[in-house]
């Protein structure tokens, strides 16, 4: 409803003594317009709503959940690694290559690139975020949350593994198309559900 539809709207409210008088009808519109104030506390709510927010609007939102834009760690390059022997997916990383195979297309990392590296994230990779830590802080955290949250953000790409000894295992598909490279910024952010009292790592499997 407009700002002036509402002025009408309680200016036609007039007892009949006072429906045709002019002065009596102007008080009521000016006392309505101030009330009213144009509506900015419906337009800062509709500004604010998680669904339809951009830009500022997100990073304030953020801020409620403790959210940043800014995700720092490891860029989108891939790595040489050392993997261990009980590694269960070792063909996921890149070791030595022969001198006939394909040029190499890794990176040396040290040690102070896990610090400078970072990320700005999309509105889109906001707002998923953001919901994605709502969900966690108003929830119990049950191993039954958990799964629910998980399946809601990730779908069945993310499963969970109650160890039974105060630990538990986040384990993700390596065949996750995960366009929005939400698991990748939840992990940097150190976004996923973590009980208390309870430690857990995560595995690519």
């Amino acid at each position: 409803m407009l700002t002036q539809d509402l002025i009408e709207f309680y200016s036609d409210l007039l007892i009949f003594q006072y429906a045709s008088l002019g002065n009596a009808i102007g008080t009521v519109q000016a006392y309505v317009g101030e009330l009213v104030q144009n509506q900015i506390i419906v337009q800062v709510d509709d500004a604010f709503d998680l669904e339809t927010a951009i830009g500022n609007q997100l990073d304030i939102l953020g801020t409620y959940r403790g959210v940043v834009r800014e995700v720092f760690g490891l860029g989108a390059a891939t790595y040489w690694a050392l993997i261990p022997y009980t590694d269960p997916s070792p063909n996921s990383y890149l070791g030595w290559a022969t001198y006939s195979g394909a040029a190499p297309t890794w990176n040396w990392l040290q040690y102070s690139d896990t610090g400078l590296l970072g990320a700005s994230m999309t509105d889109h990779q906001m707002r998923r975020l953001i919901q994605l830590k709502s969900a966690i802080q108003s929830s119990p955290l049950t191993l039954g949350d958990i799964d629910n949250i998980l399946y809601t953000a990730f779908g069945s790409y993310v499963n969970l593994v109650d160890n039974g000894n105060m630990t538990m295992t986040y384990q993700h598909q390596a065949a996750d198309p995960d366009p929005d490279g939400l698991w990748g910024i939840a992990v940097l952010a150190d976004a996923l559900p973590n009980p208390c009292g309870v430690s857990f790592n995560v595995v690519t499997i």
